[in-house]
């Protein structure tokens, strides 16, 4: 009927989570559908005497109780003493915090998101669309982990990466995709953009956590390693960075008098 390919993806990534939450709820889900007119989907839930404690529960999880750096209308200016405020809020310590910039052009997939980062080290800022991400990198800058959402309006995550890579390496910022796009070629067209790797929607709490700890770990150990070792010291030898040194042997044995 016309539907614009991004709202196609998020309607079915939307019923696959309604899906769950009826499981989850011991409901039931009926689905009708006529070619021409549309589509009806109907969630039922059985009655609980518990309702007003799992509704309580439903807003906590949709509204993260972290402190999260809004960036108000218009989106163009960000105030510096604005963010500085709103991170000295933040029960942990910004110093020993990492940046993190949340990008999704859907407020509840946001949401989703900051809540299962809740508890990390983290300092979190969102941004709706790719140019506000853009934007906010800039003009915030020091992150440590972008959460990217793909099909987006506009500047989709793709263009976002590519971008993002004319200022920091892979090696210095991971880049993770958020997607429900699982063929081959996203895939690799997303990790060509510049993306360190990618996570499935709908995805676990879990797994956004030990991911992104993990990628911002390595990225720590690779900009400690560069204090101790130049960059120009490495290009000296021949390799681009520090992780290559190593992996070309046979080419280095047969070059040890350049070193000298």
């Amino acid at each position: 009927m016309g539907v614009p390919l991004v709202s196609k993806v998020g309607l079915v990534l939307g019923l696959a989570l309604a899906y769950q939450l009826m499981q989850a709820q011991a409901g039931s889900l009926e689905v009708s559908s006529t070619l021409g007119v549309g589509t009806t989907i109907i969630l039922r839930f059985p009655p609980s005497e518990e309702a007003p404690e799992q509704a309580s529960k439903l807003i906590d999880f949709l509204v993260p109780n972290q402190q999260v750096v809004p960036i108000e209308k218009p989106r163009q200016v960000l105030d510096p003493q604005r963010v500085a405020a709103a991170s000295q809020k933040n029960s942990l310590s910004v110093k020993n915090s990492t940046r993190v910039l949340v990008v999704d052009d859907d407020a509840l997939n946001r949401k989703v998101v900051l809540r299962y980062l809740d508890g990390e080290a983290f300092e979190l800022f969102e941004a709706e669309s790719g140019q506000e991400a853009i934007e906010i990198f800039h003009r915030v800058g020091g992150f440590g982990l972008i959460l990217l959402d793909i099909m987006m309006p506009g500047m989709n995550g793709y263009e976002v990466c590519r971008e993002l890579r004319r200022s920091a390496s892979a090696v210095e910022l991971p880049i993770l995709m958020l997607t429900a796009k699982q063929e081959l070629n996203d895939l690799l067209e997303g990790f060509e953009s510049g993306a360190n790797d990618y996570i499935h929607k709908p995805f676990q709490r879990e797994e956004l956590r030990a991911r992104s700890r993990a990628h911002i770990s390595f990225a720590r150990t690779s900009r400690a390693m560069k204090c101790f070792v130049p960059e120009n010291f490495i290009r000296l030898l021949g390799y681009g960075e520090l992780a290559d040194v190593g992996t070309r042997g046979g080419d280095r044995e047969k070059n040890d008098d350049r070193l000298y």
